[in-house]
């Protein structure tokens, strides 16, 4: 039995969304220091764009999609504790 059920003639209210804003990719690439990354692969695991390659499980960090690099997001470098990653123009 249920204990709240809406009434036919009620209809959901749906909140406002925000409009997003465009994002843009493409004019900085993320450069992995092999000597200086320790393997902790936190930034292949906090990218939210897939830029790393998540396959290798035991190796340094592989950008594979350089173009999905968002302009402005900096989550890989600022997690990296040994600060192994930096951004270089195209």
């Amino acid at each position: 039995m249920a204990l709240f059920r809406k009434r036919p003639s009620e209809t959901p209210s749906v909140p406002a969304q925000p409009e997003s804003e465009e994002k843009t990719y493409g004019s900085k690439m993320p450069v992995v220091d092999v000597n200086a990354c320790n393997v902790c692969r936190a930034c292949v695991y906090l990218c939210r764009n897939e830029v790393f390659d998540k396959s290798y499980h035991r190796s340094n960090p592989v950008v594979i999609h350089e173009d999905r690099c968002e302009d402005g997001c900096t989550l890989c470098a600022d997690r990296c504790r040994p600060h192994a990653i930096s951004f270089q123009d195209r």
